[in-house]
């Protein structure tokens, strides 16, 4: 919910409201998608450490735009550096370990010995110890559960809403995928365009337009202007990949 659109019906039902941009409120992409099963044991796909640096690799695409090979080959020796840092490996029972954070990955680059991982924490800095670091260095501070969850992204400055909408859609994912609460879910993404700007953000909402219906979820997108969809081969798909559609 980009504007606040959605507070209103949020107050009125009592749903969960994660006001990304508020002071305090964090939002940690490093934390791993762990499930809780009914008798409180917590469970976790096999390959969840591989899975889940991918998809920072995802996180940070955004933040600093197209990486180079050798960029890309520094941040995965650094996330995995990172996480052992942490007490995180590939042990399972490692999992539940407090996560690190952007900072903590910024810290890792700064102390290797390499100028491309180097100019990597400088960009990265606004986001650590900047104007931008209070919404991604720490623990996350609210849990997004309820029958209605909404992330609210109008506090948060332009330049962090495409990054916010692509890890409340993260979130938003481990609900629809998690085998132990499986149920009916319709995921509303409002101002698409803002995610769509992105490419590696398109790409996720493509995979959650494809994939949505097999884990009981249903995805609405809204937009302004058509063409902010149809100005993109992955807007396209999504439009392709939408059973019903509406244009005013």
């Amino acid at each position: 919910d980009p504007e606040n659109e959605y507070t209103a019906l949020a107050d009125t039902v009592g749903a969960t409201t994660v006001r990304l941009g508020a002071p305090g409120v964090r939002l940690n992409p490093f934390e791993l998608p762990i499930h809780t099963l009914p008798d409180g044991r917590r469970t976790a796909r096999r390959d969840t450490p591989r899975r889940h640096t991918l998809f920072l690799h995802t996180v940070l695409q955004v933040l600093l735009g197209e990486l180079t090979p050798t960029q890309r080959a520094a941040l995965d020796t650094a996330l995995t550096t990172t996480y052992h840092h942490a007490g995180i490996t590939n042990h399972p029972a490692s999992w539940t370990r407090p996560a690190p954070n952007l900072a903590d990955l910024a810290d890792t680059l700064t102390a290797t010995a390499n100028p491309v991982a180097a100019e990597l924490a400088a960009q990265l800095h606004p986001y650590t110890h900047g104007a931008f670091s209070d919404t991604l260095t720490g623990t996350t501070t609210t849990q997004p559960r309820g029958h209605l969850v909404v992330f609210t992204l109008r506090e948060l400055p332009e330049e962090l809403k495409p990054l916010a909408t692509l890890l409340t859609l993260d979130v938003i994912w481990r609900h629809a995928t998690n085998p132990t609460d499986r149920r009916p879910r319709l995921v509303i993404v409002d101002e698409a365009w803002q995610l769509l700007s992105q490419p590696a953000g398109a790409r996720f909402l493509y995979r959650l337009a494809k994939s949505a219906r097999k884990h009981w979820c249903g995805l609405t997108v809204a937009t302004q202007d058509t063409p902010d969809l149809l100005g993109s081969d992955l807007g396209r798909a999504v439009v392709t990949n939408a059973a019903t559609q509406i244009l005013m």
